[in-house]
C-alpha cells in the first residue's frame, strides 16, 4: 500500500520527441526536478544532456491569501489543478 502511495506521489509525464537521426529526446514534467532527474537517468542509462529545464517552488499570487491556498492545494490533491511543477527537455548521450 505504501509503495503504491509513492508510486502515485512520483508521477512523471514522459513525451518522446522526434529528433530523426539524434539520439533520442524527451521532455518531462512533474512536481519536482529530483523526480525528473531520477526518470532521465531511467530513460537515458549512457548519459544524457539537459537542453532547458524549469522549476517553480510556489504559486505567487496565493502567498498572501490562505483560502485561495487551499483550493490550488485541492485543486492539485483531486488532479485538478496545474500540478506540474517542473518541466525539462533532455537529449540522450549516444
Amino acid at each position: 500500500m505504501v509503495a503504491l502511495a509513492l508510486v502515485a506521489c512520483a508521477q512523471v509525464n514522459v513525451r518522446s520527441l522526434g529528433t530523426a537521426d539524434q539520439p533520442p529526446a524527451y521532455e518531462l514534467r512533474s512536481r519536482t526536478l529530483a523526480q525528473l532527474k531520477i526518470e532521465a537517468t531511467r530513460l537515458c542509462p549512457t548519459g544524457y544532456q539537459v537542453l532547458r529545464q524549469w522549476h517553480s517552488t510556489q504559486r505567487a499570487e496565493l502567498e498572501d491569501n490562505p483560502l485561495l491556498k487551499r483550493v490550488a492545494q485541492a485543486q492539485d490533491f483531486i488532479g485538478a489543478g496545474d500540478a506540474v511543477q517542473a518541466q525539462a527537455t533532455i537529449q540522450c548521450k549516444s
